[in-house]
């Protein structure tokens, strides 16, 4: 992925936003290709979003396609699968990105890709520079905050499975981390959103080892039921 753009090769199968296996998927030919797999998303109240979900899409792609050791990179899927949830729930129901953070945040993702084409990038240098666009993206936007924190957890809990839940604690999780994040909504008090944020910071902040993080986590959504 250093210098030159390495040769294209279609995927047949990719991973979803979440990371989990999908079929008939073909990675676009550059992380700033012109695929938009927004437009199978809803349009129901917004279009900011869909630029910055499209980019990370793009990008996890290209990355995916030229990757040869996935499992070794996780944390760049990571990255963008958060990035891509703040921009997908955002634009579907939650509208708490402004347009100026969009710009910033697919802008950075677009000038990742054409620095790694141009090789003025090392691969090595993808992680840092993705969380530090999702930083900024999280930074002042708790809203935003606390969809990256769910999607963190749900790479932790359910698909890493540091916690070795059966199949069907981990299906729970699941179902309770996405329902959590649905519920992120323009009319959501500032109170509930500061207070979950926090929450979630400090669950992910946990040893994994500790026995009582999934309770605490049904715990600290509970509050979504105001």
């Amino acid at each position: 992925m250093e210098g030159e753009k390495p040769p294209i090769r279609a995927l047949k199968q990719g991973f979803n936003v979440m990371g989990y296996q999908q079929e008939d998927f073909e990675a676009p030919e550059h992380p700033s290709g012109e695929t938009k797999p927004s437009d199978h998303m809803g349009n129901q109240k917004s279009h900011i979003g869909k630029a910055l979900f499209d980019s990370a899409f793009n990008f996890y792609a290209w990355y995916l396609a030229h990757d040869n050791a996935p499992v070794i990179h996780c944390k760049v899927f990571e990255f963008l699968s958060e990035i891509m949830q703040i921009s997908k729930i955002s634009f579907e129901n939650g509208l708490y990105l402004s347009a100026e953070e969009e710009r910033i945040a697919s802008s950075a993702i677009l000038e990742l890709s054409d620095s790694l084409a141009t090789g003025f990038t090392k691969c090595s240098d993808i992680p840092i520079i993705l969380e530090k666009i999702l930083k900024k993206l999280t930074d002042d936007n708790p809203r935003a905050l606390i969809i990256a924190a769910l999607t963190k957890l749900e790479y932790k809990l359910c698909i890493h499975n540091e916690l070795g839940l059966t199949e069907e604690v981990s299906n729970q999780m699941k179902d309770l981390i996405r329902s959590a994040g649905l519920k992120i909504v323009p009319d959501l008090p500032d109170l509930i959103v500061n207070t979950l944020a926090r929450d979630l910071i400090r669950i992910d902040s946990k040893t994994t080892e500790d026995c009582n993080l999934i309770e605490t986590f049904k715990d600290s959504v509970k509050i979504l039921e105001y």
